[in-house]
């Protein structure tokens, strides 16, 4: 152990010396002065033993003369008067005397490691353990309307929490004495109102082995308070957050929340977090929603409820945060408050929380091993019962499931770890506590999804060639489970597995293999029995709940919508993010181009890639078979760019929509199905003229598109 002890830092000397002797009064020093002068027959004599303090006396009897051992220079003890009528300053506490120094010293019970006169380890505070147990016990003692909690820990250990009002200390006794509980470590106050620090000087005069009392360092000036302090002396110490009670080795108690200066004495409570093994407990004092917010309990299988039961406290994120299995209310029967409040039981039974409550069951013993635990011999769960869990310091991800084992919920297998949001999955993948359209991210994509091209006038036969794009321009991706699309004819719904990536495009067709003769372009999905009729229609996506996300008409079907396209053309958005619901959104796109889907092939001469068969197949293009490919519009891997009217980004200067022909620029930006993808991450300042006429094929640029 190191001499300078870390929790109980060397009180620093006193102005005064210990043995300075006290300087008389100018009047007590004319007094004797007078007294000279009189005839010695008259002087009165001293005399040790009278009980007056006269002449060179320091004390007489129990007359200290209004000294202290602090006014002496100690930093504590008792003062008392020896029979020469001189200070007995043994009792009195050095201010060098500290936890470490190898000397067992005033309040001390061992000091050192491996101290003789410790049965036990002796703790970091010089306090021997109180008693030898095996398991980690905690009492909820019935007070009435405050707390008295006791924790004895598995090597020994015990500490008081509070002791209710004035008369319960004599209550807490007698409890202690029931199990066999006859000394005490320490005592803890949670903060200064009556029902928590009232008894505590009752219990210190009690136990006066107790060497160290915790608090929370507030002061509300009351009575109560002060007798606290005056019984408490210098063994009061004030907790900070993130320090350690020392407990024995063989568990922690963390100080998670402590006095913050607030105005209201309820948000300075300790609150101190027990650990033995997978077993945790928290004990706060009436620690309310400002108190609550400030601090991460993380998971918490006991919660001794703040403020009784209070609807000020035990707010709905906290109580997500600890995700607890039981709740321990210490709080008086018939009590003013109304406490426990119906709202806190409300909140508790609907986390299936386990209740115990002292104002209907008495004292509240809980004993737990390390690996389970029983309330008042109760188990707290029922053998081979199973529940949701999870990851509880996220929010609410609790698609897990644990095991009732021996009386206690095992590990939690299977549940989910945060991830990006997928859409309308049925799955709450953020662990934001909200799945679906409930989730603000989808509510808003559900609105965003967008149809993009639609080609209903085929140059061949429109139920295997026909298709439609759709684009996700968020960053989360959204399944398609349960969304339709709709013409006037009928309605069709995605398949399962239809999935729009982040800031990607959905391809559906008709017929994958016409497709892909057609444009050379597999499908992300096929089978859409919609009949996109070519005199004019309309297609409507709907989301899962029949909620419409997107629409587009088409040759007049719908007042207003004029945009048209001929055969073996498509109508698509001019611009791919601009969305006004208008027909002023969509132009007609020739020929057509699918935007997502996958290209047939691989490269230059692939698989029935033919020059001069009229068709411009995969790995083909306007340079290396102008025959097949001089209308070219998609590009692949590695090919020159035929480009007709494109939309760009520049940096600073939002959309470019260039009719007509192209500037190009330097370095590289994703083109994707037809259009331009997201810009590079550190795209180019500015354009680099590229020479570029519609219809034709782009064979030399500066830079690659």
């Amino acid at each position: 152990m190191s001499a300078a002890h870390p929790e109980l830092p060397p009180q620093l000397p006193p102005q005064l010396p210990p043995h300075r002797p006290q300087e008389a009064p100018l009047s007590f020093l004319l007094s004797l002065a007078l007294v000279a002068l009189l005839p010695l027959a008259q002087a009165a004599r001293p005399t040790c033993g009278d009980g007056a303090v006269r002449g060179g006396e320091q004390c007489d009897g129990s007359d200290l003369a209004g000294q202290t051992c602090s006014s002496l220079g100690y930093s504590g003890g008792s003062l008392a008067c020896a029979s020469g009528c001189t200070f007995d300053v043994s009792a009195c506490e050095d201010s060098s005397t500290f936890c470490g120094d190898g000397l067992t010293e005033a309040y001390e019970e061992c000091d050192g490691v491996d101290d003789a006169a410790c049965p036990g380890a002796c703790s970091e505070y010089c306090a021997c353990p109180a008693t030898t147990v095996g398991d980690l016990e905690v009492h909820m003692v019935d007070v009435g309307q405050g707390d008295g909690i006791l924790v004895i820990s598995p090597d020994g250990f015990a500490m008081l929490i509070d002791a209710g009002t004035e008369s319960k200390a004599a209550l807490i006794q007698s409890y202690m004495g029931t199990i066999g509980l006859t000394s005490l470590d320490y005592v803890l106050v949670s903060h200064m109102h009556a029902d928590h620090v009232g008894g505590m000087d009752g219990i210190l005069a009690a136990y006066p082995e107790v060497v160290v009392a915790f608090d929370s360092g507030s002061s509300i000036g009351t009575i109560e308070e002060s007798e606290y302090d005056a019984s408490a002396g210098t063994r009061r110490y004030g907790l900070t957050v993130g320090e350690f009670i020392d407990l024995g080795p063989s568990m922690t108690a963390e100080v998670l929340h402590a006095a913050t200066g607030s105005s209201n004495e309820n948000d300075n409570s300790n609150v101190i977090k027990l650990t033995y093994g997978n077993n945790t407990v928290l004990l706060g004092g009436d620690c309310e929603a400002a108190c609550e917010s400030s601090f991460d309990p993380g998971q918490v299988q006991i919660y001794k409820v703040h403020h009784h039961g209070s609807n000020t406290s035990s707010t709905q994120p906290f109580l997500d945060a600890m995700a607890p299995y039981t709740a321990l209310i210490s709080s008086g029967r018939g009590n003013a408050y109304a406490h426990p409040h119906q709202a806190t039981l409300d909140a508790l039974t609907a986390m299936d929380v386990a209740i115990y409550r002292t104002d209907t069951v008495g004292d509240i013993e809980v004993i737990l091993d390390g690996t389970s635990y029983t309330v008042n011999g109760d188990a707290v769960c029922v053998e081979n019962d199973s529940r949701a869990c999870g990851d509880t310091e996220v929010g609410a991800c609790a698609y897990g499931t644990e095991t009732c084992t021996n009386g206690i919920w095992g590990a939690c297998t299977g549940e989910i770890t945060a991830t990006t949001e997928v859409c309308d999955n049925g799955v709450d993948d953020d662990c934001d506590g909200s799945a679906d359209l409930a989730d603000p991210e989808c509510t808003a994509t559900s609105t965003w999804l967008q149809i993009v091209q639609v080609a209903y006038d085929t140059p061949g036969t429109d139920s295997v060639e026909e298709f439609v794009d759709l684009y996700n321009p968020t960053s989360v991706g959204i399944s398609l489970v349960d969304w339709t699309l709709s013409d006037a004819a009928g309605t069709w719904t995605f398949p399962s597995t239809a999935f729009v990536p982040a800031g990607g495009f959905l391809t559906v067709a008709r017929n994958a293999a016409g497709l892909e003769a057609w444009v050379g372009i597999t499908p992300d999905v096929e089978g859409m029995s919609l009949s996109l009729n070519n005199a004019g229609d309309v297609l409507v996506l709907a989301d899962d709940l029949g909620a419409e996300v997107d629409r587009v008409a088409w040759e007049s079907y719908l007042p207003g919508w004029t945009v048209s396209a001929g055969s073996g053309d498509s109508i698509a958005r001019t611009v791919i993010d601009v969305d006004t619901d208008t027909s002023a959104d969509w132009s007609t796109l020739s020929p057509s181009d699918p935007f997502g889907g996958t290209p047939v092939g691989g490269g230059p001469g692939g698989p029935g890639a033919t020059c001069g068969d009229g068709t411009c197949d995969a790995g083909e293009d306007c340079t290396s078979c102008p025959a097949d490919c001089a209308g070219r519009t998609r590009r692949q891997a590695g090919d020159p760019l035929l480009l007709r009217e494109w939309g760009l980004r520049e940096r600073g200067r939002g959309h470019q929509h260039l009719p007509g022909g192209l500037r190009g620029l330097t370095g590289r930006w994703p083109l994707r199905g037809g259009r331009l993808g997201a810009p590079p991450a550190d795209p180019p300042q500015g354009f680099t003229a590229i020479s570029s006429v519609v219809g034709t094929c782009l064979a030399s640029r500066e830079g690659v598109l």
